[in-house]
């Protein structure tokens, strides 16, 4: 059985990753003040970063209220959530075949019938994310945006004289220690329903 998802209020919005540290926080962490060009350059490098957090963990760590994510060939008696759809904090309406459903509970990323199977499509409306992004994934993204903002981008090594002065990749990755930091938010393990 395929379950295709329809995040419905995702489908209005444009796919634009804001910054998760506003730019406040990261002239405050350099300690200068910055110039508008460095700015530019700061605000440009907390998206690019942000995006990156954003695609490893799967969340865009956004406060969605009243999101209907809608559910086409569902298993009977339960509605798998998709991983992203995390941490949810209220299951507010379920319908089916577009019919107002009372039944039903909400456990384990799933929202299950209690009185009888559903048949046909089903709308969840829920609010689910965060209303502030957690203070660990913001320290991340100021670390990782703090290492990147005096470096040039393209320069994989850097010598000066006989002494090689650095090694990164050319290629905007997540250091190990920031994965190993995010990894908490990022699923690890599904489940098959059969």
């Amino acid at each position: 059985m395929e379950v295709r998802y329809l995040l419905t209020s995702f489908a209005r919005r444009r796919w634009h990753i804001a910054s998760l540290v506003p730019i406040e926080r990261f002239t405050a962490a350099t300690g200068a003040t910055l110039e508008p060009a460095e700015l530019a350059k700061a605000q440009v490098l907390l998206e690019d970063i942000s995006a990156l957090v954003v695609s490893f963990t799967g969340r865009d760590f956004q406060w969605h209220a009243d999101a209907e994510i809608t559910v086409w060939e569902p298993n009977f008696w339960s509605v798998p959530l998709p991983w992203s759809v995390r941490p949810v904090h209220a299951v507010k309406k379920v319908t089916c075949n577009s019919e107002p459903v009372t039944a039903y509970k909400y456990e384990a990323g799933e929202v299950r019938a209690t009185e009888y199977p559903w048949l046909g499509p089903v709308t969840v409306t829920l609010d689910y994310g965060y209303q502030a992004v957690p203070a660990d994934v913001q320290a991340v993204v100021l670390v990782e945006t703090l290492a990147r903002f005096n470096s040039e981008p393209g320069i994989a090594q850097e010598q000066i004289g006989d002494i090689l002065t650095g090694f990164r990749s050319s290629i905007p990755t997540l250091s190990r220690d920031a994965r190993r930091a995010l990894r908490r938010y990022r699923q690890s393990v599904g489940v098959i329903r059969l």
